[in-house]
Protein backbone atom coordinates (compact mmCIF):
# COMPACT_ATOMS: atom_id res chain seq x y z
CA UNK A 1 0.00 0.00 0.00
CA UNK A 2 2.99 2.29 0.77
CA UNK A 3 4.38 1.93 -2.06
CA UNK A 4 1.38 1.89 -4.44
CA UNK A 5 0.93 5.29 -2.77
CA UNK A 6 4.09 6.83 -3.96
CA UNK A 7 2.99 6.73 -7.27
CA UNK A 8 0.72 9.42 -7.28
CA UNK A 9 2.92 11.15 -4.88
CA UNK A 10 5.81 10.91 -8.21
CA UNK A 11 3.16 12.07 -10.60
CA UNK A 12 2.60 14.92 -8.76
CA UNK A 13 5.99 16.21 -7.99
CA UNK A 14 6.80 15.40 -11.43
CA UNK A 15 3.97 18.43 -12.45
CA UNK A 16 5.33 20.30 -9.87
CA UNK A 17 9.25 19.76 -10.71
CA UNK A 18 7.38 21.20 -14.22
CA UNK A 19 6.38 24.28 -13.08
CA UNK A 20 9.39 25.00 -10.74
CA UNK A 21 11.79 25.17 -13.68
CA UNK A 22 9.45 27.39 -15.14
CA UNK A 23 8.81 30.08 -12.36
CA UNK A 24 12.29 29.95 -10.68
CA UNK A 25 14.21 32.07 -13.14
CA UNK A 26 11.70 34.69 -12.12
CA UNK A 27 12.25 33.68 -7.96
CA UNK A 28 16.16 33.98 -8.78
CA UNK A 29 15.43 37.43 -10.45
CA UNK A 30 13.40 38.77 -7.82
CA UNK A 31 15.43 37.53 -5.02
CA UNK A 32 18.71 39.72 -6.50
CA UNK A 33 16.51 42.37 -5.38
CA UNK A 34 17.84 44.73 -2.20
CA UNK A 35 14.39 44.30 -0.51
CA UNK A 36 13.01 41.59 -1.65
CA UNK A 37 8.99 40.85 -1.93
CA UNK A 38 8.35 38.36 -4.69
CA UNK A 39 5.15 39.40 -5.74
CA UNK A 40 5.12 36.84 -8.99
CA UNK A 41 6.59 34.38 -7.13
CA UNK A 42 3.98 34.58 -4.69
CA UNK A 43 1.38 34.58 -7.95
CA UNK A 44 2.18 31.61 -9.30
CA UNK A 45 3.12 29.67 -6.15
CA UNK A 46 0.00 30.53 -4.14
CA UNK A 47 -2.59 29.00 -7.13
CA UNK A 48 -0.27 25.85 -6.94
CA UNK A 49 -0.96 25.55 -3.01
CA UNK A 50 -4.66 25.82 -3.66
CA UNK A 51 -4.26 23.55 -6.67
CA UNK A 52 -2.84 20.83 -4.25
CA UNK A 53 -5.27 21.48 -1.61
CA UNK A 54 -7.88 20.66 -3.73
CA UNK A 55 -5.92 17.66 -5.26
CA UNK A 56 -5.70 16.62 -1.29
CA UNK A 57 -9.23 16.93 -1.16
CA UNK A 58 -10.70 14.90 -3.62
CA UNK A 59 -8.55 12.30 -2.25
CA UNK A 60 -8.64 12.57 1.55
CA UNK A 61 -13.50 12.08 0.22
CA UNK A 62 -13.22 10.04 -2.70
CA UNK A 63 -9.35 8.77 -2.73
CA UNK A 64 -10.87 5.16 -1.51
CA UNK A 65 -13.30 4.77 -4.35
CA UNK A 66 -10.22 6.44 -7.22
CA UNK A 67 -7.93 4.05 -6.62
CA UNK A 68 -10.22 1.20 -5.99
CA UNK A 69 -11.37 1.35 -9.70
CA UNK A 70 -7.42 1.75 -10.62
CA UNK A 71 -6.78 -0.81 -9.34
CA UNK A 72 -9.43 -3.05 -9.21
CA UNK A 73 -10.26 -2.87 -5.75
CA UNK A 74 -6.36 -4.01 -4.71
CA UNK A 75 -5.14 -0.79 -3.24
CA UNK A 76 -8.11 1.52 -1.72
CA UNK A 77 -6.54 1.51 0.97
CA UNK A 78 -3.67 3.16 -0.15
CA UNK A 79 -5.61 6.42 0.06
CA UNK A 80 -4.65 7.26 3.27
CA UNK A 81 -1.07 7.54 2.62
CA UNK A 82 -2.07 9.37 -0.54
CA UNK A 83 -3.39 12.00 1.57
CA UNK A 84 -0.65 12.63 3.58
CA UNK A 85 1.57 12.48 0.46
CA UNK A 86 -0.61 15.81 -0.72
CA UNK A 87 0.30 17.67 2.35
CA UNK A 88 4.10 16.50 2.80
CA UNK A 89 4.30 18.07 -0.79
CA UNK A 90 2.42 21.22 0.38
CA UNK A 91 5.48 21.62 2.99
CA UNK A 92 8.04 20.40 0.35
CA UNK A 93 7.11 22.99 -2.24
CA UNK A 94 7.10 26.00 1.29
CA UNK A 95 10.23 28.62 1.32
CA UNK A 96 10.49 29.11 -2.73
CA UNK A 97 11.39 32.53 -2.15
CA UNK A 98 13.91 31.69 0.59
CA UNK A 99 15.47 28.79 -1.78
CA UNK A 100 16.11 31.46 -4.61
CA UNK A 101 17.78 34.07 -2.07
CA UNK A 102 20.50 31.26 -1.33
CA UNK A 103 20.83 30.36 -4.76
CA UNK A 104 21.09 33.84 -6.37
CA UNK A 105 23.28 34.39 -3.56
CA UNK A 106 25.47 31.75 -4.53
CA UNK A 107 24.92 29.82 -1.16
CA UNK A 108 24.22 26.84 -2.83
CA UNK A 109 27.00 25.11 0.41
CA UNK A 110 24.93 26.20 3.13
CA UNK A 111 21.70 25.35 1.22
CA UNK A 112 23.24 22.06 1.28
CA UNK A 113 24.18 21.36 4.25
CA UNK A 114 20.66 22.17 5.64
CA UNK A 115 19.75 19.45 3.87
CA UNK A 116 22.23 16.91 5.17
CA UNK A 117 21.15 18.14 8.26
CA UNK A 118 17.74 17.63 8.18
CA UNK A 119 18.19 13.94 6.22
CA UNK A 120 20.51 12.64 8.95
CA UNK A 121 17.91 13.78 11.32
CA UNK A 122 15.20 11.72 8.95
CA UNK A 123 17.46 8.73 9.12
CA UNK A 124 17.65 8.89 13.08
CA UNK A 125 13.89 8.98 13.71
CA UNK A 126 13.56 6.50 11.06
CA UNK A 127 15.59 3.95 13.29
CA UNK A 128 13.10 4.63 15.98
CA UNK A 129 9.74 5.13 14.64
CA UNK A 130 9.72 2.10 11.80
CA UNK A 131 10.02 -0.45 13.94
CA UNK A 132 6.52 0.51 16.30
CA UNK A 133 4.76 2.43 13.25
CA UNK A 134 5.76 0.46 10.15
CA UNK A 135 5.10 2.33 7.02
CA UNK A 136 3.17 5.73 9.47
CA UNK A 137 6.49 5.76 10.58
CA UNK A 138 8.54 6.32 7.16
CA UNK A 139 6.01 8.61 6.29
CA UNK A 140 6.57 10.84 10.43
CA UNK A 141 10.40 10.75 9.30
CA UNK A 142 10.17 12.25 6.19
CA UNK A 143 7.87 14.71 7.37
CA UNK A 144 9.67 15.57 10.12
CA UNK A 145 13.30 16.23 7.51
CA UNK A 146 10.70 18.60 5.53
CA UNK A 147 9.24 20.70 8.11
CA UNK A 148 12.78 20.60 10.05
CA UNK A 149 14.20 21.71 6.92
CA UNK A 150 11.92 24.55 5.82
CA UNK A 151 11.95 26.26 9.56
CA UNK A 152 15.87 25.70 8.76
CA UNK A 153 15.68 27.49 6.01
CA UNK A 154 13.61 30.41 7.41
CA UNK A 155 15.51 31.18 10.05
CA UNK A 156 19.06 31.36 8.22
CA UNK A 157 17.97 33.34 5.16
CA UNK A 158 17.73 36.39 7.99
CA UNK A 159 21.30 36.32 7.87
CA UNK A 160 21.28 37.35 4.15
CA UNK A 161 17.74 39.32 3.30
CA UNK A 162 14.73 40.13 5.17
CA UNK A 163 11.78 37.75 3.57
CA UNK A 164 8.27 38.49 4.05
CA UNK A 165 6.37 35.22 4.72
CA UNK A 166 4.67 34.03 1.90
CA UNK A 167 3.71 30.30 2.84
CA UNK A 168 0.10 31.10 4.18
CA UNK A 169 -2.00 28.78 1.75
CA UNK A 170 0.62 26.04 2.40
CA UNK A 171 -0.76 26.13 6.31
CA UNK A 172 -4.06 26.55 4.75
CA UNK A 173 -4.10 23.65 2.54
CA UNK A 174 -2.73 21.30 5.05
CA UNK A 175 -5.40 22.48 7.36
CA UNK A 176 -8.49 21.79 4.50
CA UNK A 177 -6.69 18.59 3.62
CA UNK A 178 -6.94 17.28 7.30
CA UNK A 179 -10.00 18.57 8.31
CA UNK A 180 -11.75 16.75 4.95
CA UNK A 181 -9.72 13.53 6.23
CA UNK A 182 -10.47 13.83 9.75
CA UNK A 183 -14.05 14.17 9.29
CA UNK A 184 -14.63 11.27 6.31
CA UNK A 185 -12.64 8.97 7.97
CA UNK A 186 -13.97 9.82 11.63
CA UNK A 187 -17.93 9.52 10.83
CA UNK A 188 -17.20 6.91 8.17
CA UNK A 189 -18.95 8.98 5.40
CA UNK A 190 -21.02 7.47 2.86
CA UNK A 191 -20.21 8.80 -1.39
CA UNK A 192 -22.95 11.08 -1.18
CA UNK A 193 -22.05 12.30 2.13
CA UNK A 194 -18.32 12.58 0.91
CA UNK A 195 -19.56 14.75 -2.08
CA UNK A 196 -21.47 16.48 0.54
CA UNK A 197 -18.13 17.41 1.99
CA UNK A 198 -16.14 18.27 -1.09
CA UNK A 199 -18.68 20.53 -2.45
CA UNK A 200 -18.47 22.05 0.71
CA UNK A 201 -14.62 22.37 1.45
CA UNK A 202 -14.33 23.62 -2.03
CA UNK A 203 -16.86 25.99 -1.47
CA UNK A 204 -15.09 27.09 1.61
CA UNK A 205 -11.55 26.99 0.25
CA UNK A 206 -13.03 29.08 -2.99
CA UNK A 207 -14.33 31.70 -0.61
CA UNK A 208 -10.81 32.04 0.78
CA UNK A 209 -9.29 32.03 -2.11
CA UNK A 210 -11.36 33.69 -4.84
CA UNK A 211 -8.28 36.22 -5.35
CA UNK A 212 -6.03 33.65 -6.69
CA UNK A 213 -8.68 31.86 -8.27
Amino acid sequence: LYTHSQQYKTMSMMALKATARTVQPITLTEARDEYPDFPKTKEIWDVIYVGLAMLGILFATFGKDIISILTHGKFEQSYIFVVFWMIFLLIQNAGKPHTGVFLALNKGVEYSRMQLGATLLSIAFLFVLVPRFGAFGAIISLFVQMIVFRVWIQISVKKHKKIPFQDHWVIFGCIFILASFSISWFFEFSRLQNLMLLILMYIILGFFAKKIF
